[in-house]
C-alpha cells in the first residue's frame, strides 16, 4: 500500500472511522455506519492533508504579515462554512448518489469490537 494511503488509513483509524485487523481475512473495516457519518467527520479526521499544504511563511515585512493574518482569518471562516457544509451530507449520501448502496460495519467487525480484539 502507498505512503500516502497508509497516512491517511493511520489517521482514519485514529478518528474511529475505520479499523485495521491483521491476517488472512483481514484489511481495514468501517466502524461506523455511512448514514452517521459526516463528510464533516471524514475531513476533520484528516487534518495532516492539509497541513501539508500550507505554505511556508516568507518575511515580508509589517505589510506582508498583516496581509497574512487577514488571509488566514479569511480562510479559517471558509473552512468552518465548509465544514458546516460538508455536514450536511453523509457518506451514505455520496455512496448513494454513484449508485454504491449501503455499507455498514461487518458483524465481524463487531464482534471483533466487543471482544476488544482490534489491533
Amino acid at each position: 500500500m502507498p505512503l500516502f494511503l497508509r497516512r491517511v488509513m493511520a489517521q482514519l483509524i485514529r478518528a474511529d472511522i475505520v479499523a485495521a485487523k491483521e491476517g488472512r481475512v483481514g484489511g481495514y473495516y468501517m466502524t461506523r455506519c455511512p448514514k452517521e457519518l459526516t463528510l464533516a467527520d471524514i475531513y476533520r479526521a484528516l487534518p495532516e492533508e492539509r497541513e501539508e499544504d500550507r505554505q511556508e511563511e516568507l518575511d515580508c515585512g509589517e505589510v506582508g504579515a498583516q496581509l497574512d493574518r487577514h488571509l488566514e482569518a479569511l480562510m479559517n471562516q471558509a473552512e468552518r462554512q465548509l465544514i458546516r457544509f460538508l455536514g450536511q451530507y453523509t457518506l451514505a449520501d455520496v455512496m448513494d448518489s454513484i449508485g454504491i448502496g449501503q455499507i455498514g460495519p461487518s458483524e465481524e467487525l463487531l464482534e471483533i469490537k466487543q471482544e476488544n480484539r482490534l489491533l
